[in-house]
């Protein structure tokens, strides 16, 4: 069996609890071709085969993988058989944000397979957008006057964004709150963006993201980027070896977040993570705050030295998050950057 590129399946429900609506009709930007594959293709094992003879490449649902038997069958997140060799397949895809080629694959926000897929129809928080236009500015409140800063770089057109808050209205525009997926800011790592010009044309629409394959090591936990932790691994246990040390120093970041287990810094001596296979354990190189939930399980005194720690991104209790600052002026504000901090629910020493 061969594994596909694939991207998380939407939700069911949406951010209000409501059910989503699913069915074929109304499909937006469908793209047909014929279900194909080669079993000794290891980089893309299947693809479609346009009308016109093109091949197309796709970037499937979450789960999905494909059997040769010896032909070709795709089989959903369930085993279930839903296309062989020839068999037409339809999807929804955000068509402008992409060419269909290997280097820049349709992303499927639907699928349909002679079933019923679930499909985005709107963005909101916790989706994904895509940029549908060039050089779409990130500000860093939904306003434009000279209190909202305006980040570089502007997006391209096919920018994935996961969707933190929204719609905000304000200077004429519709706002959402976004950390960039497939794009780095420079001095940020989230922002907002607006939907569309006065004028009504769509900047951003529903997308989807293309994900890694789950983090085995602290190494690969600690690089993902912010939007690929909240686009992609939400809520989802992750277990990993870890070296655990006292760390005596200070650690550059936020020191008034409640709740304060999130902290970092001056008065929260930290407990690092660091790569169990590196002897010398440089904290300024590579390394995780400790973020341990006070509900979790863990030992009393913490194990000095290796570790098998299991958290995740997106706690419930980061939702909530606020930061305090208090130069020049005492302000609170919610802080997202909790969400995408691994907090850690399981620690217990490595065993030897």
């Amino acid at each position: 069996m061969a594994s596909l590129r694939t991207f998380p399946t939407l939700p069911t429900h949406d951010a209000n609890g409501v059910e989503r609506g699913c069915d074929a009709i109304g499909v937006e930007d469908p793209v047909t071709g014929a279900f194909e594959g080669d079993a000794a293709d290891p980089r893309e094992p299947v693809w479609l085969r346009a009308p016109d003879g093109r091949r197309i490449s796709i970037v499937w649902p979450a789960g999905f993988t494909v059997r040769f038997t010896p032909a070709a069958r795709l089989l959903n997140e369930h085993q279930e058989p839903v296309a062989a060799g020839g068999d037409n397949v339809t999807l929804q895809v955000p068509r402008a944000a992409a060419s269909g080629t290997f280097e820049d694959p349709y992303y499927a926000t639907g699928i349909l397979l002679g079933g019923c897929y679930h499909r985005a129809t709107a963005i909101e928080p916790g989706g994904i957008a895509i940029t549908i236009a060039e050089r779409i500015r990130v500000r860093s409140a939904p306003v434009i006057d000279d209190a909202s800063a305006m980040y570089e770089p502007l997006l391209p057109r096919g920018t994935a964004l996961f969707v933190l808050d929204g719609p905000v209205a304000a200077s004429g525009y519709d706002w959402y709150q976004v950390v960039p997926i497939s794009v780095r800011l420079r001095g940020a790592e989230y922002g907002w963006v607006a939907r569309a010009s006065r004028d009504g044309d769509a900047w951003l629409a529903p997308g989807s993201a293309a994900c890694p394959a789950s983090p085995g090591t602290l190494e690969a936990l600690r690089i993902l980027e912010p939007g690929l932790r909240l686009a992609c691994f939400a809520g989802q246990p992750i277990t990993v070896e870890a070296r655990l040390i006292q760390f005596d120093g200070d650690v550059d970041g936020p020191t008034r977040l409640e709740p304060a287990w999130f902290n970092d810094g001056p008065g929260y001596p930290p407990h690092l993570l660091l790569d169990p296979t590196d002897p010398q354990g440089d904290p300024a190189a590579a390394w995780f705050g400790l973020h341990l939930d006070p509900a979790g399980s863990a030992p009393d005194p913490l194990p000095i030295g290796r570790v098998m720690v299991t958290g995740l991104f997106d706690h419930p209790a980061a939702r909530a998050c606020q930061l305090t600052t208090y130069d020049p002026t005492t302000t609170t504000r919610p802080d997202p950057s909790c969400r995408w901090q691994f907090a850690v629910t399981s620690l217990a020493a490595a065993p030897p």
